[in-house]
């Protein structure tokens, strides 16, 4: 009889504790998605190495960040992978103005380019801010 209370009293309390997380959870997602929606309208957030997604094998050389009146972004050099790695690196940041969408966590969309730098070094450019500015017709 004991025990059966104490195991209704665990299960009360991990339930207890479950939605109590729960409800957190649902009170602070809504409020870091504001939180990255003004930075992205502030034009200062860029992307980390993580957001841009390089397939398996890219080599990373450097990255760094800049700036202007418009907003800032990152520039990442680096060397594309070899064989069907490589071709999907091309068709995803070797265009004009390509996109990765975001994430769960992160869920802003990441606008993308790259030029060749020389040597098969590229050097990919991506922001948060020209998606968001910078709407093609459809």
């Amino acid at each position: 009889m004991q025990a059966t209370r104490r195991r209704r009293t665990w299960t009360a309390a991990v339930l207890i504790a479950a939605a109590v997380v729960l409800d957190v959870s649902l009170h602070l997602y809504p409020l870091r998605l504001l939180i990255l929606d003004f930075g992205r309208a502030e034009g200062a957030a860029v992307p980390s190495t993580e957001a841009m997604r390089f397939p398996h094998g890219t080599t990373l050389m450097s990255v760094r960040s800049e700036c202007a009146s418009g907003g800032c972004w990152s520039l990442f050099t680096v060397r594309p992978p070899a064989g069907s790695d490589r071709a999907a690196f091309e068709d995803t940041y070797l265009v004009d103005r390509g996109r990765l969408d975001g994430t769960l966590w992160d869920p802003r969309p990441i606008t993308v380019s790259a030029e060749e730098f020389g040597d098969d070094v590229w050097v990919v450019r991506g922001d948060y801010w020209t998606d968001w500015l910078w709407r093609p017709s459809e």
